[in-house]
């Protein structure tokens, strides 16, 4: 048995060294980079076989418009549907709250707004900034846009919290810009009854 007492103490001594490292801390990153999303992920990046086919003029409506809009039956899977979600829409609205959609596992790292009519803040819609480095949002023929409404976002509004809710006081309007989706209603704060959003937001700016 003598044999062993050296290679057991040298075993022992590894697990004391393990024991004393301190844990490395958890990254943080905007979404997980192979895992960002599953839920029609490719319509809401405008990565979709059907993206090339979306009109990218801005049609101007109102908050009050698109939450009137009739709710379609919707799968994780389903493709891009018309009228609306060929269609990109150019709102007046109010940012309520926002949120970085970040750093746990399953988070997308989207800018999750909460717009409202300037006149009515009671109904609500949600637009969505995408993380442009996401699979789908990067391999998107609109990623530069992408790229750009996420720092024109934070150079007017500067950079949502992660992981919880900005609510303004005094909060600002904008014209926002973005092309029409239709998400699954389960309880998102400002989700309109019908699911509609503005989902890549493709655009922002200062509004009178």
């Amino acid at each position: 048995m003598k044999p062993l007492r050296p290679l057991l103490s040298v075993v022992l001594a590894l697990v004391l060294v393990l024991l004393l490292v301190p844990a490395l801390p958890t990254p943080l990153y905007g979404a997980p980079p192979e895992t960002c999303g599953v839920w029609r992920w490719g319509v809401k990046t405008l990565s979709d076989a059907n993206a090339d086919d979306v009109d990218f003029e801005p049609q101007a409506t109102t908050v009050g418009t698109l939450r009137a809009l009739d709710p379609p039956r919707l799968r994780s899977n389903t493709p891009r549907i018309r009228p609306t979600e060929y269609r990109t829409y150019r709102i007046r609205a109010r940012v309520l709250h926002d949120k970085w959609v970040c750093c746990r596992e399953k988070d997308d790292g989207d800018y999750h707004l909460v717009l409202a009519d300037p006149r009515n803040r009671r109904g609500t819609l949600i637009a969505e900034i995408s993380d442009p480095e996401c699979p789908g949002a990067r391999d998107s023929a609109k990623v530069s846009a992408l790229h750009r409404v996420r720092r024109d976002y934070d150079n007017l509004v500067r950079t949502p919290p992660k992981g919880r809710f900005r609510t303004f006081q005094d909060p600002p309007l904008l014209f926002v810009t973005g092309v029409g989706f239709f998400d699954e209603v389960h309880g998102q704060k400002g989700v309109a009854p019908n699911g509609i959003e503005l989902h890549p937001v493709l655009d922002v700016k200062s509004a009178p």
